[in-house]
């Protein structure tokens, strides 16, 4: 059920409320969002899902750079919302969906052996592997297929598969799985949830939104569920405080393309907080420290963010070896594990298609007259079909810390010292890429002249633990010293993945979902599917 900005009661006032506007109020529509509005809804709760960006459509997301206002976030309230971090550079989306819009679509399950002793037992992989089988039903993943167009795999699947079965590694790489539609371009079919999709088209154009309707994002998977149990979706509604009451919360949202209607209120006796990691921490933080309303808040607050160890380059190779930008974004994963100092390092690394219309993106919109002429003196001339990115994901220390600025926006303390192996073994295989690919690799303007990572899987923030001294929730995602208020996104996992993380944050709400409906008084319930 969408509505533009939702309904609210005429009251300001905090106190006990005989009425609410829901059962459940639900911030932020990505990964954690829209498994807890689908659930929640499933079992009967009335639900109000608030999410600040836009609904996109098939044929909706920017592909023309000169139109600034439909790709960022800060210009017209696009798509990419780009965060300067001070010590990161963090790079999300905005829209009914979150995330899953505009990211590569993997479905990655971790491995268990390389997790850091902060994981605990309940997110390890014997505690989530049913609630990752049930998130991927859900999706309905698979390894990417052929071109429809050639009726073979993609040049770039073929070049890295050539090249690690010339190192006689050829089980080292593998082709993910991915939530896409793979078939027959041209004919619409209902997926299993009764939302049109098509098979896709191999134009390589996945981060920027699908325009073919072949990626099964959240908006026509869980969410799509989630409003057909009757959950209510407000888009344009971007939460500035949520304020306990005797009986609930009282949740404040903004209204950026209208501020006539500032503010809207909705009341509700749970919340769930799932606007991803920079967004949820940031509201706390600010809760906690600027307005009070949530003053008790645990002092772990911020602690333990990760970039998930992402280490982005550009490969540009010597030779024509067919369109690399071309498939689905991603469409192989190679795990290496790379001697470093007396041990070794290990990573994966995924190819990446980086489309045209991405590539005259970043030259029209860099800023900074230094920042533009580095990116025009390397990438003014290149073919583009030679082109493609290098995603490289390891264990980073986990070590940040999120405060807020004198504006009340996040900045990040980062320690990057216990990394140091991670980034230096990956600078080592670079060369070494380059050599075996015949390529030039080309790092992000960020490390080049800043010496500042990049991350599209922001993580952490609100640690999990038995009680406040230990973490800012329980095991469930509930807030200590709030009952009622949730948290449910990338913000609780507790360190980096060393994979894309979205299967394990939809696997870790999936469980917390079911835990938090159980503890209702429904001691069997689960999901129907």
């Amino acid at each position: 059920m969408p509505d533009t900005f939702g309904s609210s009661s005429s009251s300001s006032s905090v106190g006990t409320f005989d009425t609410f506007d829901a059962d459940v109020i639900v911030v932020g529509s990505g990964f954690g969002g829209a498994v807890a509005a689908a659930r929640l809804a499933q079992a009967g709760s009335t639900v109000i899902v608030l999410e600040r960006g836009r609904r996109w459509g098939p044929g909706d997301f920017p592909r023309d750079p000169r139109l600034a206002a439909g790709w960022l976030w800060r210009i017209g309230q696009g798509l990419y919302d780009i965060r300067w971090l001070k010590g990161m550079l963090a790079v999300q989306v905005a829209g009914w969906g979150g995330g899953s819009l505009a990211y590569a679509n993997v479905f990655a399950r971790p491995f268990d052996a390389a997790f850091s002793e902060r994981w605990p037992a309940h997110l390890r992989r014997a505690g989530l592997d049913p609630y990752y089988d049930l998130a991927a039903h859900m999706l309905d993943v698979s390894p990417a297929g052929d071109d429809p167009r050639t009726g073979e795999p993609t040049p770039r699947t073929v070049l890295v598969e050539q090249l690690m079965a010339l190192r006689g590694r050829p089980d080292a790489t593998v082709r993910p799985n991915l939530a896409v539609t793979f078939g027959d371009p041209e004919v619409w079919r209902a997926n299993r949830h009764g939302v049109p999709r098509r098979g896709c088209s191999f134009v390589g154009e996945c981060v920027l939104g699908c325009n073919q309707g072949a990626k099964n994002s959240l908006d026509v998977t869980y969410l799509a569920v989630a409003e057909a149990h009757g959950a209510r979706s407000v888009t344009d509604a971007e939460v500035t405080a949520v304020t306990p009451t005797a009986s609930g919360f009282v949740v404040t949202a903004r209204t950026p393309s209208d501020p006539s209607v500032d503010p809207r209120e909705w009341r509700a006796p749970r919340v769930v907080l799932a606007a991803g990691a920079v967004a949820t921490t940031e509201l706390l933080l600010r809760s906690r420290d600027v307005t009070g309303t949530l003053p008790h808040l645990s002092p772990l607050l911020g602690h333990s963010f990760s970039g998930n160890g992402d280490f982005l380059t550009l490969a540009e190779l010597r030779e024509e070896r067919g369109d690399m930008t071309t498939g689905p974004t991603i469409t192989s994963t190679t795990i290496l594990d790379v001697p470093e100092g007396r041990g070794s390092v290990w990573y994966q690394v995924q190819d990446g298609a980086f489309p045209v219309a991405l590539q005259e993106l970043f030259g029209a919109i860099v800023p900074g007259r230094q920042v533009r002429r580095w990116w025009r003196r390397r990438f003014a001339g290149p073919d583009p079909r030679r082109m493609f990115t290098v995603l490289a994901m390891g264990h980073d220390s986990g070590e940040g810390t999120l405060r807020l600025d004198r504006s009340g926006k996040a900045v990040l303390s980062w320690r990057n010292r216990w990394q140091t192996h991670l980034i230096r073994s990956q600078r080592r295989v670079g060369p070494l890429l380059a050599s075996l690919l015949d390529a030039r690799l080309y790092n992000p303007v960020t490390w080049s002249l800043l010496r500042r990572t990049t991350t599209v899987h922001p993580l952490g923030g609100v640690p999990p633990g038995p009680d406040a001294a230990t973490g800012v929730v329980d095991e469930v995602g509930e807030v200590h010293g709030y009952p009622g208020l949730f948290v449910v996104d990338g913000s609780v996992l507790p360190a980096s993945t060393g994979v894309n993380p979205s299967a394990t944050i939809l696997a870790a709400a999936e469980q917390s979902l079911e835990a938090i409906i159980r503890r209702d008084g429904r001691p069997h319930w689960r999901a129907p599917e």
